[in-house]
């Protein structure tokens, strides 16, 4: 076996606190509009086949009514939380109960170039619930530009619960 060099790469934001409709801390969720929660700008040719990425975000949501919430993992050259290309999404049903949550993503470098590819999969735990999605296509990514590598949160809730982000980070694991 060879050596190599193993970069590290760690980006980590701090609370981050959205209500549907109302601003809180200077995040504000607008119903329908994505918001991002953390992103991590990737310089030119730094992503290499088998490169690994690890998104988390823990948090929380008060309130009892009926509230939704989508987690998106996206890639792409625009620090627009919706814009660039769909890794995976993880979709908290509505519910009246009122819980803790975690999210955590792993996305990996398949190709470079002008055309190359990513794949991920994720997982998110909302209280006693725990959704997976599992990557089963790749999406497309220039590794010969500048990308953000972002998670995003959408709310098609029009209530007044509030969605806490305590702690969300981006890290490069290989």
């Amino acid at each position: 076996l060879g050596t190599s060099a193993i970069n590290f790469v760690k980006l980590s934001s701090n609370i981050s606190t959205s209500t549907v409709g109302n601003s809180v801390n200077n995040n504000t969720i607008t119903l329908g509009t994505e918001t991002s929660a953390v992103q991590l700008a990737i310089p030119p040719n730094y992503l290499v086949v088998g490169s690994t990425y690890r998104i988390r975000a823990i948090g929380s949501r008060t309130g009892t009514t009926s509230a939704g919430l989508t987690f998106n993992a996206r890639i792409g050259t625009t620090t627009v939380a919706n814009a660039g290309n769909l890794i995976n999404a993880n979709a908290i049903a509505a519910s009246a109960t009122a819980s803790s949550f975690e999210y955590e993503g792993t996305f990996t470098v398949r190709t470079t170039g002008t055309t190359g590819s990513i794949i991920g999969s994720s997982r998110t735990i909302y209280g006693t619930t725990i959704l997976l999605s599992t990557g089963t296509s790749t999406v497309a990514v220039d590794t010969t530009t500048t990308n953000y590598l972002k998670l995003s949160h959408l709310s098609t809730s029009s209530n007044a619960d509030v969605w806490t982000i305590y702690v969300s980070e981006i890290e490069q694991v290989v």
